[in-house]
């Protein structure tokens, strides 16, 4: 009987989250704090689910001066710190989007309510708007 792999594959959300994690301790590692088991476990784990990966590193990287980010994001000479640029530079991207839509969305809700309010109760309840 031929050799077999019943395990499941992680999915691209748990495979960021590790990247993530490891990440994370890069960066930890490099300005000597205290790296937490939590992360630890996420890292080492295929299956990764730990949020606090990524917004741990993203408030971390954002907390930086200019100069501290950049002497570690972009030291071109270690692999991790292209990866870790790929990262930050994909995450500002998201990031940017997302407070786009967000915007977008409030937008769209303030537009909403300024017209309803201009609607009498008859109005709405003709439209079936409560």
């Amino acid at each position: 009987m031929p050799c077999r792999y019943d395990e499941p594959e992680p999915d691209t959300r748990q495979l960021h989250l590790q990247r993530s994690a490891k990440l994370l301790i890069f960066v930890k590692t490099r300005l000597q704090q205290r790296i937490p088991a939590w992360l630890e476990a996420q890292a080492s784990s295929r299956f990764a689910d730990d949020e606090r990966c990524v917004t741990d590193l993203c408030a971390l990287l954002k907390g930086m001066s200019d100069v501290e980010r950049d002497r570690l994001i972009y030291d071109a000479r270690d692999r991790d710190s292209r990866d870790l640029a790929d990262w930050w530079e994909d995450h500002l991207r998201e990031d940017a989007a997302r407070e786009a839509r967000e915007e977008a969305e409030r937008e769209r809700q303030d537009l909403r309510a300024r017209g309803l309010s201009k609607l009498t109760e008859d109005e709405r309840r003709a439209l079936g708007i409560k």
